[in-house]
């Protein structure tokens, strides 16, 4: 499913394993869904861009296999995805950029592994 990706990212206190669906904050295991998981990949896809709702949903999709249609009402569930991230990995993971959609949080001390930069 994560095939594309580096076998561990870093970002700050961050660790995600794309190949396990896993995500590790100071070393400690953060059980997330795999919607949650899907979401927070889409960010680290594109860590230099703000990315809508939309962008975030059609990214989970396509990781099924499936489409986006634009006017999709679900995408909304982007919100419930950020909000749930929010709490398991801080308030400060993932910024909201207001009439836009959101972005990573900084990170110090991370590592954007250059592959992920122009992944779609």
């Amino acid at each position: 499913m994560f095939d594309r990706y580096p076998a561990v990212i870093h970002w700050g206190s961050l660790e995600v394993v794309p190949s396990s669906l896993r995500v590790y904050q100071k070393g400690r295991p953060v059980p997330l869904t795999l919607r949650q998981f899907e979401a927070l990949m889409s960010l680290f896809a594109h860590p230099d861009r703000v990315l809508s709702r939309e962008d975030v949903w059609r990214f989970c999709r396509e990781q099924e296999g499936k489409g986006a249609e634009s006017r999709d009402p679900a995408y909304r569930m982007v919100d419930v995805y950020v909000a749930h991230l929010r709490r398991r990995l801080g308030e400060d993971m993932v910024e909201t950029v207001r009439g836009v959609g959101y972005r990573l949080g900084p990170a110090r001390g991370s590592t954007v592994v250059p592959s992920l930069k122009g992944s779609a």
